[in-house]
């Protein structure tokens, strides 16, 4: 296994952490518009997917 595929795991590993903790907290301090609860834990995803 190379540095890279190592790299990529370790990168998956904390956005899907991220993806987690925000869906967490969404959960316990809903937002006042409805959408923001879907769009706040879809949006980490996405950036994360950009920044790699």
């Amino acid at each position: 296994m190379s540095w890279l595929e190592i790299l990529s795991y370790i990168a998956i590993t904390i956005g899907i952490i991220q993806f987690l903790v925000i869906t967490i907290d969404v959960i316990r301090h809903p937002q006042m518009m409805f959408v923001m609860n879907i769009v706040w834990p879809i949006f980490s995803c996405r950036r994360d997917m950009v920044l790699l």
